[in-house]
């Protein structure tokens, strides 16, 4: 083998055949054998040359399914509202207030703002509010994949975006200082 591609055709209908044996799902197998090659990808280097390749990738899905096992076991089981005052009709129904990070979205981004970012873009929003949220460039870089510098440029893009609805809905909020565009 000399490149993963190669390693990948190859072993791919293996290792999913292996990971449906292990899992008796579809959804799970195609799951299991993903994270297998992407660990499989992040270590391809440092294998060991002697060992085969088919033993080393059956190893990381078995390992990798005994980890999904042990998780689960981990995991309470839920149960939802319904069933649960099914089975016990003298509950109380959970609080429905506002949780406080609600709360704090809804105080910190009320009026002219919160309706100036309803109208932009699902992604220029989502880079505003990691803007405000004190996230570095670098952090956004890496979420999106891209370079520091193409983060920069969108984010200021989204800003410039946010600041034309907001001088559009409310000219005082631009001009008195409350958002640095």
């Amino acid at each position: 083998m000399t490149t993963f591609e190669e390693f990948h055709e190859s072993y791919y209908s293996r290792v999913f055949g292996f990971a449906h044996k292990l899992t008796h799902n579809f959804e799970d197998a195609a799951d299991l054998t993903q994270e297998a090659f992407v660990r499989a990808f992040l270590s391809f280097s440092k294998r060991d040359a002697d060992r085969s390749c088919d033993a080393w990738i059956m190893q990381i899905v078995h390992n990798l399914f005994l980890d999904q096992c042990r998780m689960k076991k981990r995991r309470p089981a839920t149960i939802s509202s319904a069933e649960l005052l099914a089975v016990n009709p003298t509950l109380e129904p959970a609080d429905q207030s506002p949780t406080p990070e609600e709360e704090l979205f809804a105080k910190e981004f009320s009026g002219p703002m919160r309706e100036a970012l309803g109208k932009l873009s699902p992604s220029e929003r989502m880079l505003i509010l990691f803007n405000v949220g004190g996230a570095s460039l670098q952090a956004v870089a890496k979420g999106l994949g891209c370079s520091v510098a193409r983060a920069n440029s969108k984010m200021h893009r989204a800003q410039l975006a946010l600041k034309r609805h907001l001088l559009l809905i409310d000219s005082k909020f631009a001009n008195n200082g409350d958002y640095a565009v």
